[in-house]
C-alpha cells in the first residue's frame, strides 16, 4: 500500500481534501464496493520530514507560484487572518491533538434572523457511536502519570493553579509502546491496516511540544497514519500534490457521472521553482459523487469559485456566518523560574479548564 501517482479518468466517489472530514469520509466509503479517489493539494509528510531549521521553517508555506509547497497556508481577510494546513492529513498535521466532545447543550444556537433557537436534526446522542469509533482509531487517551513525574511540569502547575477545576485533556497522541505500557520515545507497533508511508519508524511522544509544526516522531494520530491509511487499505486511491481547480455538473449525467473536476499537479521537481501556476497543464476526472472536504475556507473558496458550474444561487449564504473558533492566547506572569519550562514538557496542550458563560451577561 502506497500513495498513488496517476489519477484515474473516472471514479464513483471523489473526495476533495484529506483533513478530518475528507479522510474519515474516504475511509468510510472505501468499506463499500464503490471506487473511491481522494485528492489533496499538499504533499505527504512521513515522520522526520517536517522542517526544523530556520531556513526550512521560513520556506514552510503554501504558494506554488513562488515555488513554496509547504505546510502553512495564510489567508488574509478584512477582519481576520487565518492559517490552515496544506498537506496529506490536512489540519490534523498542525492541531494540538485535543479531542473534546461537544456538550449536549451546545447542539443548537440562536436564530440569526429572529428570536428563539435553531432546531437541529441531531444531537450528542446520535454521535455517541461515532465518537467512540474515532477514539478507538486515534488511540485517544490522557497523558499517563509516568509522563508527569516531575513536579515542575506545566501540566501539574496548570492543574494546581486550577484549584481542582482543571482536568487532563483527551489527546490523539500515542503514549503506549509496543508492549502496551507508557514510555517516552518507545517504538510503536504497526497498525493492522498498514500505513500509506510503508513501514515508517514511529515512536511514542517524546515530550518536545512540537505538535503544531508537525510531529517528526509519528506520535500524533494524524489522519495520514490513521483514516487515510484505512482508506488506502480499503482500496481508495490517494493522491497528494493534486489541486482541484474547477467543478461542474454534467448535463444528462452520462453513464451516471454527474460531475467533471479539473485539477493540476504540483510535482516535487517544481518545489523551490517559481512558475506561472495559471498556465500549467490541467487534467480532468469524472465522478458520480463529489465530497467537498477542503476545510472551512478551502471548501467555501471552491464553491464560490465554481458557483456557476455547481448551480449555487446568487442569494446563497455560502461564505457568510464564519466564526474564528474563539481561540485566545494568554501569557502568565510573573514566572518564578522560567528554567523550569525549558524542555520535556509534553504535547502542546495536556490539560484544560471549562468556563461556563453567565446567561445574565449575555455570555460576556
Amino acid at each position: 500500500m502506497e500513495l498513488d501517482d496517476e489519477v484515474s479518468e473516472t471514479t464513483d466517489y471523489l473526495v476533495i481534501g484529506s483533513g478530518f472530514g475528507g479522510s474519515v469520509m474516504a475511509a468510510t466509503l472505501a468499506e463499500s464496493p464503490h471506487r473511491v479517489c481522494l485528492l489533496e493539494r499538499g504533499k505527504a509528510y512521513p515522520p522526520g520530514s517536517f522542517p526544523r531549521t530556520p531556513a526550512g521553517l521560513a520556506r514552510n508555506f503554501w504558494d506554488p507560484s513562488k515555488g513554496l509547497h509547504g505546510l502553512f497556508n495564510v489567508w488574509s481577510f478584512d477582519d481576520v487572518d487565518a492559517i490552515v494546513s496544506s498537506g496529506l492529513g490536512g489540519g490534523s498535521l498542525i492541531y494540538a491533538n485535543v479531542m473534546l466532545e461537544k456538550p449536549a447543550g451546545w447542539f443548537t444556537q440562536p436564530r440569526p434572523d429572529g428570536p428563539g433557537d435553531e432546531t437541529w436534526s441531531f444531537g450528542q446522542e446520535h454521535l455517541r457511536e461515532h465518537y467512540d469509533a474515532v477514539r478507538d482509531v486515534l488511540h485517544v487517551r490522557t497523558m499517563p502519570e509516568v509522563f508527569m513525574e516531575a513536579e515542575s511540569t506545566k501540566t501539574r502547575r496548570f492543574l494546581d493553579a486550577s484549584e481542582g477545576a482543571g482536568v487532563l485533556a483527551p489527546l490523539a497522541v500515542r503514549f503506549d509502546g509496543a508492549d502496551g505500557k507508557p514510555a517516552v520515545g518507545a517504538p510503536l507497533p504497526p497498525e493492522s491496516y498498514g500505513n500509506v508511508f510503508g513501514a515508517p519508524r514511529r515512536t511514542t511522544c517524546r515530550m518536545i511540544g512540537e505538535c503544531d509544526i508537525g510531529c517528526n516522531e509519528g506520535a500524533k494520530s494524524s489522519m495520514d497514519h490513521t483514516f487515510i491509511s484505512l482508506a488506502a487499505n480499503g482500496g481508495a486511491s490517494i493522491h497528494a500534490r493534486t489541486e482541484v481547480r474547477t467543478i461542474r455538473t454534467l448535463d444528462g449525467a452520462p453513464e451516471g457521472y454527474r460531475f467533471e473536476v479539473s485539477y493540476v499537479r504540483h510535482p516535487a521537481w517544481a518545489e523551490g521553482r517559481p512558475r506561472n501556476t495559471r498556465s500549467i497543464e490541467t487534467h480532468t476526472i469524472r465522478a458520480k459523487r463529489v465530497v467537498l472536504a477542503a476545510g472551512a475556507l478551502g471548501t467555501t473558496y471552491l464553491m464560490l469559485r465554481n458557483r456557476t458550474g455547481l448551480g449555487v444561487p446568487t442569494n446563497s449564504p455560502v461564505g457568510t456566518r464564519f466564526c474564528d473558533n474563539g481561540d485566545h492566547l494568554a501569557v502568565a506572569l510573573p514566572l518564578r523560574d522560567t528554567a523550569d519550562f525549558a524542555a520535556n514538557e509534553g504535547p502542546v496542550i495536556t490539560a484544560y479548564r471549562r468556563f461556563e458563560t453567565d446567561p445574565d451577561t449575555d455570555g460576556d
